[in-house]
């Protein structure tokens, strides 16, 4: 995840190309700009699954999605749930530490 805070200014809109996704596995690099999701949702969540549709196919998490069921994907693994569940309860470093 990249941030470049030449583009971000506190209390103003986020720009685009202020927050870039690069996810690389071997032989394959995929980046994005994900800005608008960022603010969309407020966060980005990075719960060590991939991001991106072609990592996650070459990375095979779609084959253990159908094994195993959704608990091995990007938006229904555990940690995806709780960030949703509990992001709007983070104000600071310390609240972040307990939620």
């Amino acid at each position: 995840m990249v941030l470049d805070y030449n583009l971000f200014t506190p209390g103003q809109d986020l720009q685009p190309n202020t927050f870039w996704v690069v996810e690389q596995i071997p032989g394959l690099v995929v980046s994005d700009d994900l800005t608008d999701r960022l603010k969309e949702h407020g966060y980005f969540g990075s719960y060590n699954v991939p991001q991106f549709t072609e990592v996650a196919q070459q990375s095979l998490v779609y084959d253990m999605v159908a094994q195993h069921g959704n608990w091995f994907s990007y938006n229904e693994t555990a940690r995806a749930k709780i960030f949703r569940r509990n992001h709007t309860m983070v104000t600071s470093l310390p609240t972040m530490q307990v939620c």
